[in-house]
């Protein structure tokens, strides 16, 4: 089973693939405009298809408004994000919900969790990355989604 997991954001997409059980790869991209993100995102999505992977994309969910940070109207993007993908896998996509994947647990209290999950290997995979620090929660977020679509939380 070869199984990319993709957090989408309103700019960017942060991926983390698995071959069986195992991490094997993450990363993120990010653009400046719609455009160009459609284009980054075809280019690493096609060449995954190509390869056999399916996709397991997280699809934003309207929480509280009282729960809510930032700009509740950034979910329409993120929507649009997750469609690109979708699209480029061409049916090869599973959408799930964050409370699917890690229920109620905030990012703060899931990400020690997701780290704790992840081998020497697997951490060194993670570190490789070169990402600022402002966004390597996303990639932590499809490194999540991926553990729990192969059965590893």
């Amino acid at each position: 089973m070869r199984i990319v997991a993709v957090d989408p954001g309103a700019h960017s997409i942060a991926w983390a693939a698995f071959e069986e059980t195992r991490l094997r790869g993450c990363d993120f991209d990010e653009a400046g405009d719609r455009q160009e993100l459609a284009g980054k995102i075809h280019q690493r999505m096609s060449r995954l298809l190509r390869d056999g992977f399916q996709a397991v994309i997280e699809l934003p969910q309207i929480y509280d408004q009282r729960r809510w940070r930032g700009d509740p109207n950034d979910l329409v993007m993120v929507a649009v994000t997750v469609g690109m993908v979708a699209q480029v896998m061409n049916g090869r996509a599973e959408l799930v919900h964050p409370h699917d994947w890690k229920g109620s647990r905030s990012k703060e209290i899931d990400h020690p969790v997701t780290l704790g999950l992840l081998d020497e290997t697997e951490l060194h995979i993670l570190e490789s990355v070169k990402v600022l620090k402002s966004k390597h929660h996303n990639i932590l977020d499809a490194i999540g989604i991926g553990l729990w679509k192969v059965g590893r939380r």
